[in-house]
């Protein structure tokens, strides 16, 4: 699957947030790896004494699914991503686009200008680029590349430390396409329901109901172990942060409430309820996964967990129900209707 990216973003937050967005700050750790956003060359993560922002995003977004001879599933990039310029989304110029019939299938759902668009096609990495470049981001942490993908042994360590990379972040960056502006009126209205823009309760709305990042499980770690996200969409983007924080602005949601900075809020942890219930209608391309995000939202926990897809699923599902059964913090509360859901979620009869 390919994205359309329109540099020229509305931001749908009731006040402009970039001030905040530029002086969040990171925690002491540092990945293994980071990219260097300007000539986006890998360096050592223990080099970069300023902050860096993690990237939160769904794989089969990044390029065309193909099936290996293995059975397993790999993403091959054309370089058939969009970047859309050539119209004023400020001045509210958002009228009929001219495109080929190839360009309209690409961004059938874009709000678009009188005048033809350019749209450039670029590989997700350049597209990346272009997103760190416009939010003044000067290191990422991107998997793809800051993780060796031919060590195994890497890779299985790194993942034992996704909940330091994000939770460390000056902030997340998830990329979520399925968002974009359908009426740009919407901007400019506010919802005396929520006090808040309409145009910031439609992004949410998208983002829960039709987003495939919604719907995954390693982003539901990514989101619930970061104190500050940015989620970028195709023409427009809003910025939150943990209720637990002493950030302002924010906005009173679910992010804000129990999903960002899950570990440190203020009741001294999150409920393993609240984490599981939304764990149970996630998805992920290895089975395995449902556990290792799970079990990096509470790292305490399952910190001696090994992490191995070649065992089979009912060795990690035992290793994680064990804990949640015997423990006995107070601010964990595990009854029997969430241990079925577990148990489920993990396929163990």
């Amino acid at each position: 699957m390919y994205i359309t990216y329109c540099p020229n973003q509305r931001s749908v937050n009731i006040e402009d947030t970039t001030q905040y967005r530029r002086n969040a700050t990171a925690g002491e750790y540092r990945p293994t790896y980071l990219i260097r956003v300007s000539d986006w060359e890998k360096v050592p993560g223990k080099q970069v004494e300023t902050g860096y922002c993690a990237l939160s995003y769904v794989w089969e977004q990044s390029g065309d699914v193909v099936r290996k001879e293995n059975g397993e599933y790999d993403c091959i990039d054309n370089g058939r991503h969009c970047i859309v310029e050539g119209y004023d989304m400020n001045k509210g110029d958002l009228t009929t686009l001219i495109l080929t019939e190839e360009e309209k299938y690409e961004v059938q759902f874009l709000p678009s200008t009188r005048t033809k668009a350019t749209i450039k096609h670029v590989t997700y990495e350049e597209l990346l680029q272009q997103i760190c470049k416009d939010f003044e981001i000067e290191y990422l942490w991107y998997d793809k590349i800051c993780i060796d993908q031919s060590d195994n042994e890497n890779k299985l360590r790194e993942i034992k430390q996704m909940y330091k990379i994000y939770g460390n972040a000056c902030y997340t960056v998830a990329i979520v396409p399925e968002i974009h502006i359908h009426d740009p009126k919407a901007l400019d209205t506010i919802d005396p329901a929520y006090e808040d823009i309409e145009a910031h309760r439609e992004a949410w709305a998208a983002m829960e109901q039709i987003s495939l990042w919604w719907k995954r499980s390693w982003t539901l770690e990514e989101t619930m172990t970061s104190k500050r996200i940015l989620v970028i969409g195709t023409d427009t983007h809003f910025w939150q942060h943990s209720l637990h924080t002493c950030d302002i602005p924010t906005t009173y949601d679910g992010f804000s409430v129990w999903m960002l900075d899950f570990a440190n809020q203020q009741q001294g942890g999150g409920s393993i309820n609240q984490a599981l219930s939304e764990a149970h209608f996630r998805t992920s391309s290895k089975e395995h996964d449902k556990i290792y995000s799970l079990a990096n939202i509470f790292p305490d926990l399952f910190k001696n967990m090994e992490i191995n897809y070649k065992t089979d699923i009912k060795q990690p599902s035992t290793a994680f129900i064990g804990p949640l059964q015997r423990m006995t913090y107070p601010f964990f509360v595990l009854d029997r209707i969430f241990l079925t859901v577990v148990r489920k979620l993990m396929s163990i009869q």
